[in-house]
């Protein structure tokens, strides 16, 4: 900075931060100046010992002006008074705002709640920033280190102490933080989780090895997927009909063809999909052995009857 002018006093702050946090420190500066547009006034003629009045004012920053009374009754109580009241005045147009407005209470206790457990499309999730300190506080949102801004389904209120998403999308999912400031300090929340819960969607049968037609000796192995939060449990299905199995060998009396199928379910949201069928044909008529099992996958083994 160059040459100052009184126009440069001000309250200059710098803020860091970090993807975690964020600290903030203010420096005040008064620059001096005058004095200069000089007026005094009083009375014009008084009488011998009788009391007046005399007065000076100036613009200027930096030094108190001082006038000699040399009136015969200068103990005038009221110019004491008055005299106090531009010392005090001089002390208030020197503290810095932060003690100037009662807001010397640096910021701290940062904490955020919230609803965390919550199913895509069905829910709408309020986090509520509090935080102790003086006020004026002011909040920021940050999903993932992302400051979060109002849009459509995020609404900011309360002087931004509330967030609320309309309306959740997984999308919407993250650790949050709040920032709240004042002006002396500035503190950030612990991260908050917010999980959605969704699906399940994209439900996939896999077969392999993957063959028009199946003979005596195929072992086939089929798995199930889906794109689901929570992992989402499978049923099986032939030919419409569900089954399951510990892994006993199981004779299905099936001859020539059958469709698999396996159906999702999330028990969060309630749901399900199934995927769509695959055909099996098989030359003729066999015993199917499984020969492994689980919630979401199973091997068959071929074998003649």
């Amino acid at each position: 900075m160059g040459s100052l002018s009184r126009k440069d006093s001000a309250r200059y702050s710098c803020n860091i931060s970090n993807p975690v946090s964020s600290q903030e420190d203010t420096f005040y500066m008064v620059v001096t100046y005058g004095p200069e547009n000089i007026e005094m006034s009083g009375p014009k003629e008084v009488q011998v010992q009788t009391a007046f009045r005399l007065s000076c004012s100036a613009e200027s920053i930096g030094n108190y002006l001082k006038l000699e009374d040399k009136a015969a009754n200068t103990e005038n109580p009221e110019e004491r008074v008055g005299q106090r009241r531009s010392e005090r005045e001089w002390e208030r147009l020197y503290s810095p705002p932060s003690q100037r407005d009662g807001a010397t209470d640096r910021v701290s206790n940062v904490t955020i709640t919230t609803n965390t457990d919550l199913v895509e499309f069905n829910d709408t999730v309020r986090l509520s920033c509090s935080a102790s300190g003086s006020s004026p506080l002011s909040f920021l949102w940050f999903n993932d280190s992302v400051e979060v801004t109002a849009s459509d389904r995020v609404r900011i209120t309360d002087g931004g102490a509330a967030l609320t998403i309309v309306t959740v999308l997984r999308y919407d999912q993250g650790r949050y933080t709040c920032n709240a400031s004042n002006p002396v300090s500035s503190s950030s929340s612990s991260s908050e989780g917010l999980f959605v819960n969704y699906g399940p969607e994209g439900v996939s049968l896999t077969i392999s090895p993957s063959a028009q037609y199946y003979g005596q000796g195929s072992v086939v192995s089929f798995s199930c997927s889906a794109d689901s939060r929570p992992e989402a449990q499978f049923r099986w299905f032939i030919n419409g009909e569900m089954f399951s199995s510990t892994g006993a060998q199981i004779n299905l009396e099936m001859e020539q063809s059958g469709n698999y199928s396996c159906q999702a379910f999330n028990s969060k949201t309630l749901r399900y999909t199934s995927s769509q069928p695959e055909e099996i044909s098989v030359l003729s008529k066999n015993t199917i052995s499984f020969v492994h099992f689980s919630s979401h996958s199973f091997v068959i083994k071929i074998t003649p009857l």
